[in-house]
């Protein structure tokens, strides 16, 4: 079901600055980017150029090549990052850059925010972490082994000793995506930490791009049948408001989306064959063993979408 979130009244609207305070984002002020050569290093590098404007958050971008060197040919990450930071518009569009700010005050602007140097392969990425940063954003070419749910080195690396939420770019390649696009976002949304930051996020890199979200709940109905008086369903219409809002604050158009089946993985699948989004933002949380990896229902709908998946992880 499509809901029109200006219809659904649940409970009395939070004070900007009480909002704020339960927000993550507007806490954040260094974000490191770590990328590559390939089709998901392209695009997060342009995702974190839309980020950066947004928030106005400074950006360290690590892009690796081999000895160091930048690629030869074609668009480096950090012209990416550049390209999409021209276009990025910032919250309620005061101050948008591209759309109405002088040239020479962008360029200056995007300076401000961006440091940028190659580094050969993972090296200097661990020194580099223990700088400090509030969030990491990382776009490999193969972020995760063939055969099992650990992550790739550096990333490894960078999970195992990165304190932060980190939103790991899979699928780039299946999207041609462009500076100038109205990002059309789902974020799946069921109440736990993770999903809320992913939410947070997915609205900054909507309204960076002029575009739209989706937020989507999916009603477990043995939940359901366990809880009286609407309980469940309650608390699930509130967390799309609560997006809503979120998204009112930030000039971003949010609707609502709903769907009841035990099965999450199943809905979130049909949702993107159906509307093809452009990205997916998706909330996970790292399981814990010899090392921090995704679990194996994360990792297989993320897989078997057919659309770039942007996951927060933590």
């Amino acid at each position: 079901k499509i809901f029109r979130l200006d219809d659904v009244a649940i409970g009395a609207p939070l004070h900007r600055e009480e909002a704020e305070q339960r927000q993550s984002l507007p806490h954040m002020e260094r974000a490191l980017v770590y990328v590559d050569a390939s089709r998901n290093g392209e695009m997060t590098a342009s995702l974190a150029g839309l980020f950066a404007v947004r928030q106005n958050v400074l950006m360290t971008l690590l892009e690796a090549a081999p000895g160091g060197e930048a690629k030869a040919g074609g668009h480096t990450g950090r012209d990416r990052f550049r390209a999409a930071a021209e276009k990025a518009r910032a919250p309620h569009g005061d101050g948008a850059t591209s759309a109405g700010a002088p040239a020479v005050a962008v360029k200056r602007m995007i300076g401000q925010l961006l440091q940028a140097r190659s580094v050969a392969n993972g090296d200097g990425l661990k020194s580099e972490i223990a700088k400090g940063y509030d969030i990491a954003f990382v776009g490999i070419r193969q972020p995760m082994t063939a055969s099992t749910p650990h992550f790739e080195e550096p990333l490894q690396g960078l999970v195992a000793t990165f304190d932060g939420p980190i939103a790991i770019l899979i699928n780039g390649g299946r999207l041609a995506f462009e500076p100038d696009r109205r990002l059309d976002i789902l974020v799946p949304t069921g109440g736990r930490p993770e999903a809320r930051l992913a939410t947070e996020i997915a609205l900054a890199l909507a309204g960076a791009s002029g575009g739209a979200l989706t937020v989507f709940h999916v009603f477990d109905p043995r939940v359901e049948t366990m809880l009286v008086g609407g309980r469940s369903r309650r608390a699930g219409m509130s967390l799309l408001v609560d997006a809503h809002r979120l998204g009112k604050r930030g000039g971003v158009p949010v609707r609502g989306l709903t769907a009841t089946n035990q099965r999450l993985d199943v809905e979130i699948r049909r949702a993107v064959r159906r509307e093809r989004y452009d990205l997916v933002v998706l909330g996970a949380s790292l399981r814990h063993g010899d090392a921090r990896f995704l679990g194996p229902g994360v990792l297989g709908l993320v897989q078997s979408l057919d659309a770039p998946v942007l996951v927060v992880a933590r």
